[in-house]
């Protein structure tokens, strides 16, 4: 009886450890999948930040120049306003003058 009960309880243990082997394996597949996936989207992260910096970059040119741009059409809208008040100002002299020929 003794020897009968020690063989069972050997079997069971076996069944237990070779279910323990089986979870492990398990368990040891899904973390190295688990890395896997991390590593990827790890990638795709640093790979989606370099893309969206070098976008940043991008916008920020394209205001730097824009704001160039403005400053120089500001400028030439300046300076057309001052030719047209220069203008202005000697056509209404040269009225003044044509008047006082007249």
């Amino acid at each position: 009886q003794v020897l009968a009960f020690h063989r069972q309880r050997r079997s069971d243990l076996e069944r237990e450890l070779s279910s323990l082997k089986r979870t492990i394996t398990e368990k040891e597949a899904g973390l190295a999948r688990l890395e896997s996936e991390a590593e990827r989207e790890a990638r795709d992260a640093a790979t989606m930040l370099k893309r969206l910096t070098e976008e940043g970059q991008s916008l920020r040119r394209a205001v730097e120049k824009a704001s160039d741009e403005q400053i120089e059409l500001q400028q030439r809208l300046d300076d057309v306003a001052k030719a047209s008040a220069e203008e202005k100002l000697n056509f209404g002299e040269e009225l003044d003058e044509l008047r006082r020929a007249a």
